[in-house]
């Protein structure tokens, strides 16, 4: 993906990204009713993560079971689940099916985690579903509540199909209340080891709970642990298992930054005939040049001689690894100022080895988020960076050394960043476990 940006100094004023009309407003901004129902629900992260399916199911029953009545196309992973939920509704809606899509976490604003039709949800449709949702919450968390909001809003939009997102893992995630017509996976590795498990095996083992009985699953051939895990269940499941292959990687091509997107494509094409047969060629290949993914490789050239931006969540290993490959592809080595800050639950020692290899610079900046990582342990994993008071004053000093700039490390500073290069102002992240 790539953004220009015009500017006049070093805040840009002005965004175009290709098949969008406007860039998403920021974190909080245009809230008016819903602020304090929002306030009340952000208030429920504290409670952090319930790995139990108990709450999203008394939610849903309590809502009249929204979930039932829509299609799902339903995607775990460890990297690339946004991208190929971006790349399947994209494809859905170009070939004129009422698409709803659901992600997490949001960048600028809560709103951004809902979209039917490539639109996200607005403040009017927001406030009384929020109402209903949250007097029938309970002891609901932050994320049950909002995987319940965004059943009801599809219900209420009638959506045919739903691209369907995993927050955490798969097995205990709220999204798994549903039943979808088709399952997706993408490349699976160490994360959040803490919840889902220390190995390998155990993570894909949480990932591929997702799959059901007779439900088809379409996954891109990856470590053998993992394969061996999926398969496994889905042999128990009778789930018809596809494994996207090297071979298939050519067909179409990819609308997003990276060579990591090459597997993402092939398998958001796969999920998506699974899930729609009907779906042509020339739709497919429609859909995906109008994919939009802001946050992840995104690439901004900017006006008046600025240097070039490429911003990407990069928040684990693995990303850290597709990130570090795509700057050398683009710049070689050592020839980029990184601008890397990240949340303290990370594997922040890889991450920062793994992108600081790529730098000239390193500039590290605080995420806006309370689980962000010390500027002290910033230091100790990089002790050559240079600290900075915020994420506005790496990006002065960075534009001062005229080198492409690349600012990696967590979703949230991503986020953040690319409200202050449109010119905007971010506001912190609720505490998630994302």
């Amino acid at each position: 993906m790539m953004t220009r940006i015009q500017a006049a100094d070093a805040t840009a004023v002005r965004s175009e990204t290709r098949g969008a009309d406007k860039t998403p407003s920021p974190v909080g901004d245009g809230l008016t009713a819903v602020s304090a129902r929002l306030q009340e629900l952000f208030h429920r992260r504290q409670a952090g993560a319930k790995f139990s399916m108990d709450g999203i199911r008394r939610l849903c029953a309590a809502l009249d079971h929204p979930e039932k009545s829509l299609r799902f196309l339903h995607i775990a992973g460890t990297n690339g689940k946004g991208s190929v939920a971006a790349m399947c509704a994209a494809i859905f809606q170009q070939g004129g099916l009422r698409t709803a899509l659901y992600t997490s976490p949001h960048l600028w604003r809560y709103h951004e985690r809902f979209r039917f039709n490539g639109t996200e949800m607005t403040d009017a449709e927001l406030e009384p579903l929020l109402d209903r949702v949250m007097q029938a919450s309970g002891d609901a968390t932050f994320f049950e509540i909002s995987t319940a909001l965004a059943l009801c809003w599809f219900c209420a939009r009638e959506a045919e199909i739903v691209v369907w997102e995993t927050g955490l893992g798969g097995r205990l995630d709220a999204t798994n209340v549903v039943t979808p017509a088709v399952c997706a996976i993408t490349h699976i590795g160490l994360e959040h080891t803490q919840f889902l498990g220390e190995t390998l095996a155990q993570i894909a083992e949480e990932k591929a709970g997702i799959i059901k009985p007779g439900i088809p699953v379409a996954t891109v051939s990856q470590d053998e642990i993992v394969m061996s895990v999926l398969r496994k269940r889905a042999q128990q499941q009778d789930a018809l298992l596809r494994v996207i292959a090297e071979t298939d990687l050519g067909e179409f091509e990819p609308p997003l930054a990276g060579e990591h997107q090459r597997w993402n494509t092939a398998l958001a094409v796969a999920a998506s005939r699974q899930a729609w047969p009907s779906l042509t060629d020339s739709v497919i290949r429609g859909g995906l040049k109008k994919t939009i993914w802001p946050g992840r490789c995104q690439l901004i050239e900017r006006d008046n001689g600025l240097p070039p931006v490429l911003v990407d969540g990069a928040h684990n290993p693995m990303g850290a690894t597709a990130l570090a490959r795509e700057i050398q592809r683009r710049w070689g080595r050592g020839k980029v100022t990184l601008i890397f800050g990240s949340l303290a639950d990370k594997a922040i020692a890889e991450m920062s080895a793994l992108l600081s290899a790529t730098a000239a610079e390193v500039l590290l900046a605080p995420v806006r988020s309370e689980r962000a990582a010390s500027m002290e342990t910033l230091s100790h994993h990089l002790p050559k960076g240079r600290v900075c008071a915020s994420l506005t004053e790496a990006l002065a000093i960075a534009e001062q050394r005229g080198r492409p700039m690349v600012i990696a490390g967590s979703l949230f500073l991503a986020g953040e960043a690319l409200a202050l290069l449109a010119g905007r102002a971010a506001a912190a992240h609720p505490n998630e476990r994302l």
